[in-house]
């Protein structure tokens, strides 16, 4: 039997796992919307966005950043823990892009002269059906800031790792919710259609804007999966 879907936004399904500890958190096709900018479905997102977000989660794992991923299952979907989670998408910016420029009148992928961590209130989230269940009604000062320690201990793994690849990480976002004992998950997922990743050499996109140009994403995947 197909696990019951619980919660569904745009191209993503979060879905009982059968137990009490664990969700399915599916990749779909379909096109996605970040930093107010749509990406077009391509052949093969589903697949490579699981794989993106189960490798860049266990990077963060093994440096100590506690996340909701738990396995992978099988092409599309990964094993995430249970949480309740705040009704919030935080993105992260090192670099301008996306509405940035337009909004701080910065050239395209000029430094910030700081980090800059945003809040964002998901309110679909807040009020889906069942899931609102799942939803913490409320963010104290202690909360944002213990999210803003996590994204920017987060943020400065991940960009060291991509270095290694040759990728400079843009800006990225994440969600992020509390288990049974009140501790703090990084969740949602960490993919192609979630952050921006740039060539470092030759400062050529490899994430979701290739999509639209189109080309196909299978480049980013064996770039930042290989060993």
């Amino acid at each position: 039997m197909a696990p019951k879907a619980v919660f569904k936004k745009g191209p993503r399904k979060l879905s009982d796992a059968g137990d009490s500890k664990s969700m399915i958190y599916e990749f779909l096709d379909g096109d996605f919307i970040y930093d107010s900018e749509k990406s077009p479905s391509a052949p093969g997102a589903a697949a490579a966005n699981a794989k993106l977000s189960a490798l860049l989660f266990g990077v963060l794992e093994n440096n100590g950043i506690q996340t909701h991923f738990t396995a992978e299952e099988g092409v599309t979907s990964i094993r995430v823990s249970k949480l309740r989670y705040f009704p919030l998408t935080v993105i992260c910016r090192n670099l301008s892009a996306g509405t940035l420029p337009a909004r701080l009148g910065l050239a395209e992928g000029e430094t910030l002269p700081v980090v800059l961590v945003e809040y964002n209130l998901d309110t679909e989230a807040a009020v889906s059906g069942p899931f609102r269940h799942n939803v913490l009604t409320e963010i104290t000062e202690g909360d944002a800031r213990e999210i803003f320690n996590m994204m920017i201990s987060t943020n400065n793994i991940l960009k060291k790792f991509l270095e290694t690849k040759g990728l400079v990480l843009a800006d990225f976002y994440l969600e992020f919710g509390r288990n049974e004992n009140g501790r703090l998950f990084a969740a949602g997922e960490i993919s192609a259609d979630t952050c921006r990743l740039w060539d470092k050499a030759e400062f050529e996109k490899l994430d979701k804007d290739r999509f639209r140009r189109p080309v196909k994403a299978e480049d980013a995947v064996k770039r930042i999966s290989a060993a």
